[in-house]
């Protein structure tokens, strides 16, 4: 009988106050996540990140290859959909080489769907046709993509 009451003061007795301790409202980063597919490729991320600076909100992410991904769009943007192109407040730029010009993609057409929710964690989805800038009649299609960060 003693064995369990001591089992029950070490064991249980610390559990319980551990979880009743817990906030239930409390919210919790979110791991920063990307994924979508280049050319009905999936494109796996090495590195996601979300950057606020001025007036502006960027994620960036790079591949294991050596490609990067990133979508702007403004500070202070909410929940909706948005265009994805050079000339919108949004736009994106798919590069299958890093910091190499001849490879980059700019978004022509396409959406950003905004997620905002609780404030300062980004969820959405986007998708978008792209040209190369020096060869406009090569394009490159993203689809599928979605993500989770935290800007905090």
């Amino acid at each position: 009988m003693k064995k369990i009451r001591v089992l029950f003061l070490f064991v249980f007795i610390p559990f319980a106050a551990f979880f009743a301790s817990c906030d239930k409202g409390a919210t919790y980063p979110l791991a920063p996540e990307l994924s979508a597919d280049i050319n009905n490729v999936n494109w796996a991320t090495s590195g996601v990140a979300l950057n606020a600076s001025g007036n502006q909100i960027t994620i960036k992410a790079a591949n294991p290859a050596g490609g990067g991904l990133v979508i702007n769009m403004p500070a202070g943007i909410t929940a909706g959909t948005y265009s994805l192109s050079q000339t919108s407040n949004c736009n994106a730029i798919y590069t299958s080489i890093l910091n190499s010009a001849v490879n980059n993609f700019y978004s022509v057409s396409g959406t950003l769907v905004i997620a905002i929710s609780p404030p300062g964690q980004f969820e959405g989805s986007f998708s978008f046709t792209a040209v190369n800038i020096l060869v406009p009649s090569t394009k490159v299609n993203v689809t599928n993509g979605i993500f989770s960060l935290n800007n905090d």
